[in-house]
C-alpha cells in the first residue's frame, strides 16, 4: 500500500522513484501530475521496487550487529564494546574497544566519535603523505568531514577531505579512497585518464570500488 503523503512534489519535469539506505521508497513528482498517474507508474515498477528493497534489507540484516552497535568496526575488524574501570578515554584493547566505566549513556557516543576521529586523523594523514610522496603531488590541506553520502572530496584549491568513518574500513579500501581523491589533484573529473591513474596505483581498483559500495551502510553510523 503506497502512502500518498510520502509523495514529494516540486518544479520538476520527471517522476522519479528511489530507494534510500533504509529500504524506503522515495517518490518525487511534478507539481501538476495526477495521483493516479503516479500510482500507475509505481505499480509498473513494483518488481524493481521489491527487488531493490529486498537487496537493501538483506544487506542490512547481514550488518545488524554493527548497525545496532553491538559490535564496533575499526580498520575492517569487529570489536566488542566493553566498559572498563580506571580509564578516562576510549581505548583499543585486544578484541575489545574499551569505554570508561560509568560513562553516561548520552556521552558514550561522543566518546566513541572522538576516538574514531583521532584514529582517522592519524591513519588518513599517514596514507595521504605516502601516496603524495610516490606520485610527487602536493595538496594544501587534509581534513575530516562528517558527510552522509561522501567518503572523500578534493576541491579546486587542492584541499583534501575525508569522512572520518573511513577509518572503520579495511586498509585496502582506505587506500582506494585516498588514491581516488589524490588523483583529483591531476584529473578533476572521472575521465578515462582519471581511471588510468587510479589503475596505475591500484591495479585491482574495480574490486575495491565494489567493496566500498558494499560498505556504504557505514555512512549511517553515529548519526
Amino acid at each position: 500500500m503506497i502512502n500518498t503523503n510520502n509523495i514529494i512534489r516540486n518544479n520538476r519535469k520527471l517522476l522519479t522513484l528511489t530507494i534510500d539506505k533504509q529500504g524506503r521508497l522515495l517518490i518525487k513528482a511534478p507539481i501538476n501530475m495526477s495521483e493516479e498517474t503516479i500510482l500507475d507508474f509505481i505499480r509498473k515498477k513494483q518488481n524493481w521496487i521489491d527487488s531493490k528493497q529486498n537487496m537493501i534489507l538483506n544487506a542490512r540484516s547481514l550488518h545488524n550487529d554493527i548497525l545496532s552497535y553491538s559490535e564496533l568496526l575499526y580498520l575492517g575488524t569487529l570489536y566488542k564494546p566493553q566498559f572498563v574501570e580506571n580509564i578516562k578515554l576510549v581505548e583499543l584493547n585486544g578484541e575489545c574497544i574499551s569505554i570508561p566505566l560509568n560513562t553516561k549513556i548520552e556521552k558514550v557516543k561522543k566518546l566513541l566519535i572522538k576516538w574514531y576521529k583521532m584514529q582517522a586523523e592519524k591513519v588518513l594523514v599517514n596514507r595521504v603523505e605516502y601516496f603524495l610522496q610516490i606520485t610527487n603531488l602536493k595538496c594544501n590541506s587534509v581534513k575530516l568531514i562528517n558527510s552522509k553520502c561522501k567518503w572523500g572530496t578534493c576541491d579546486s584549491k587542492r584541499n583534501l577531505a575525508f569522512n572520518w568513518r573511513t577509518v572503520m574500513l579495511p586498509h585496502n579500501i582506505i587506500d582506494y579512497i585516498v588514491v581516488h581523491e589524490i588523483t583529483h589533484l591531476v584529473e578533476m573529473n572521472h575521465s578515462g585518464a582519471f581511471w588510468e591513474v587510479i589503475q596505475a596505483l591500484i591495479p585491482d581498483y574495480k574490486s575495491h570500488r565494489k567493496l566500498l559500495k558494499d560498505s556504504n551502510y557505514v555512512l549511517e553510523l553515529f548519526r
